[in-house]
């Protein structure tokens, strides 16, 4: 969808990995620029078991 620039209010970035996404410390370590890193607000998932996944390791 940002391809055909469906989306055009908002920053978008990706694919993050799980730590990448939700931790600035991560980035920083890392070393990597990404616009979102470590900050993002919506994650977006392939699929109801990806989506799963996800909100377990949340909860955790």
């Amino acid at each position: 969808m940002a391809e055909r620039r469906q989306i055009t209010v908002g920053l978008l970035d990706g694919p993050l990995t799980f730590d990448k996404a939700i931790s600035p410390m991560a980035v920083s370590v890392k070393g990597i620029q990404p616009w979102v890193a470590g900050q993002a607000d919506i994650w977006l998932v392939p699929g109801l078991e990806a989506g799963n996944m996800l909100a377990k390791r949340l909860a955790y």
